[in-house]
């Protein structure tokens, strides 16, 4: 089922979210553990199914991801900045616009938020204000850059330093003048991709659900989708696309379309939500509504509405994975704060790991949006250690 690709006045990126499942099914109808090993009497998995496995196994330890640090501190000073909200009626821009305004009031700075209300004309305009006012930088959220190009390179022509949280750069397009933070979608799909091979066996029938007006969105489905066509080339595999209108009305409508064109016992057995949990638990909720339990929701993102889900159980919302907003706000006002002084830059926060989570291992992460290994957990204090007096 095609959808048109209207223009809702840009796009965000929630923050990102869809896919991943329970391990529980082998191949060729048989059940299989996370460790891919079939029950006894069964039909044993195969080897794709088994390395899947395995690798979902790595993915939902979050001890076994880290995040890069600086080490060289960085001298405090006054700073106006600007940072421009992807909407305060989403739960992206409230989780980016919190842990964003924390760690720019550590650093000391003036800060004015800018509520774009998912509005990408809005965001821009907002972005010319800033540079016309004198801020020194800009934080965007979620938006690429692509949305409102000519206004950012006016901004960095006239001095202005913008930095992003959740991968303003994922196109490609200004990532050499832009300060980017987020997560590797690459590899946060191909384990979406492992996930659903590892629970759903060679049964495996996917929708994956996009949005190519946000390239992390579009990037994290097409890898999941790869995965998939290298490990399991007869898994059939539906592509769908909505833009941003698509998810604010109940149900939302391009959901209650879709169960409606593939009635139980059609082929699909699971859906892959790009746009993450700023749908997904809409749609398990009106799945159950509707007693189709049948297609599985697989998130990104792990924000609360998706979380209690998994909590309560007896939805089809299967799995969705860490977020890491507060991680990317510290480290991208870390970076903005080096630029200003003229210091070199660190590498690797536009490239995160992104655990799993399921029921089985959701106890580990006490704050899934805001995920950072556990070996890191005072990430805040050692930023704040490196942030000195104005020299």
């Amino acid at each position: 089922m095609a959808r048109d690709q209207r223009r809702s006045g840009g796009r965000w990126l929630v923050g990102a979210a869809a896919l991943t499942l329970v391990l529980a099914t082998g191949c060729a109808g048989s059940a299989g553990s996370p460790s891919g090993a079939a029950p006894t009497g069964t039909v044993p998995a195969s080897p794709a199914v088994e390395r899947a496995a395995a690798e979902v196994s790595k993915g939902m330890d979050p001890a076994g991801f880290t995040f890069p640090m600086p080490t060289d501190p960085v001298p405090r000073r006054q700073a106006r900045v600007a940072i421009i909200s992807v909407g305060q009626n989403n739960p992206a821009g409230v989780t980016q616009t919190t842990v964003a305004t924390e760690a720019a009031g550590a650093m000391g700075w003036e800060m004015t938020v800018f509520d774009s209300a998912g509005d990408a004309v809005k965001a821009q305009n907002f972005i010319v204000q800033a540079t016309e006012s004198g801020f020194d930088a800009i934080i965007i959220q979620s938006y690429d850059v692509t949305n409102f190009q000519g206004a950012v390179e006016a901004a960095l022509d006239r001095g202005v330093t913008i930095g992003c949280i959740s991968a303003c750069t994922a196109s490609g397009v200004l990532k050499d003048r832009v300060i980017d933070t987020g997560i590797d979608f690459a590899a946060q799909g191909r384990l979406m991709g492992a996930n659903i091979l590892a629970s759903k066996g060679e049964q495996a029938n996917v929708i994956g659900v996009s949005d190519k007006e946000f390239p992390g969105v579009d990037q994290r489905v097409a890898a999941a989708k790869q995965y998939l066509s290298e490990n399991c080339p007869g898994c059939p595999w539906q592509d769908e696309s909505i833009v941003i209108a698509d998810i604010l009305d109940p149900g939302p409508p391009f959901w209650t379309a879709m169960l409606s064109s593939n009635p139980q016992g059609s082929g699909p057995n699971t859906v892959l939500q790009g746009m993450g949990d700023a749908v997904a638990p809409a749609m398990a909720q009106t799945a159950v509504q509707a007693g189709r339990t049948d297609i599985t929701i697989q998130s990104f993102e792990g924000y609360p509405q998706g979380i209690a889900l998994l909590r309560s159980g007896g939805y089809p919302y299967e799995t969705t994975t860490a977020g890491s907003f507060g991680f990317q706000a510290w480290a991208v006002v870390d970076l903005i704060a080096r630029k200003l002084a003229g210091q070199p830059l660190w590498q690797g926060a536009d490239k995160l790991g992104s655990p799993l989570i399921k029921a089985e291992n959701l106890d580990r992460f006490p704050e899934p949006s805001l995920f950072v290994p556990p070996a890191q957990a005072d990430f805040r204090e050692r930023f704040t250690a490196l942030w000195t007096a104005a020299a």
